[in-house]
């Protein structure tokens, strides 16, 4: 809610300090969160490409561009251009949250163009980086089901991931899905 309510204060900063360095990460970040907010997804790829542009070790860009291709304009060669790009990064320069960011997206855009076994390598070294990254846990759950078509086992994995945070609707949607399909 806050950032609704001051979205439109941080695109005129931006735009201003972007008018004295046009080159300045921060702000170019800033204008591409905008038009996310603002649901103009092809001006926030424009600002977070420009980004990196200027800033090619943005870890934050290639997750948000990872974002947008995964969620808002699906396309999945893209999706996976840019999270390959972002695991190259210097791993000591971005924070491990981050970093298993990179790794989920690069394992989920696998995923979705067929390449189920390196998909897990992926999710692992995911996991590796956050153990405790719920998206990634779930994903890993999925990628297991994929390729042992076991929901009886799925069901068990998104299980203990609900137990560890009961509060989490996305995994108690997930495991209601997977109820549905054993018809529970």
């Amino acid at each position: 809610y806050l950032y609704h309510q001051h979205a439109d204060d941080i695109n005129t900063h931006a735009d201003r300090a972007l008018l004295l360095d046009p080159e300045l990460g921060a702000s170019l970040m800033a204008k591409g969160l905008y038009y996310m907010q603002t649901h103009e997804f092809e001006l926030a790829v424009e600002y977070f490409e420009k980004t990196l542009r200027y800033h090619p070790n943005s870890a934050d860009a290639y997750n948000f561009l990872s974002d947008i291709y995964n969620l808002h304009l699906p396309n999945s060669m893209n999706y996976l251009r840019y999270a390959l790009k972002g695991i190259q990064l210097d791993k000591s320069a971005v924070d491990s949250a981050a970093t298993s960011i990179s790794y989920l997206h690069v394992s989920n855009a696998l995923i979705q163009n067929g390449f189920l076994n390196e998909s897990e390598t992926y999710i692992k070294t995911s996991l590796e980086y956050d153990s405790s990254n719920i998206f990634s846990q779930y994903v890993y759950a999925y990628i297991k089901l994929a390729q042992n078509k076991d929901f009886c086992r799925t069901k068990e994995l998104l299980t203990e991931i609900l137990m560890t945070d009961t509060t989490r609707l996305d995994v108690l949607q997930e495991l209601a899905k997977v109820h549905y399909v054993l018809e529970e």
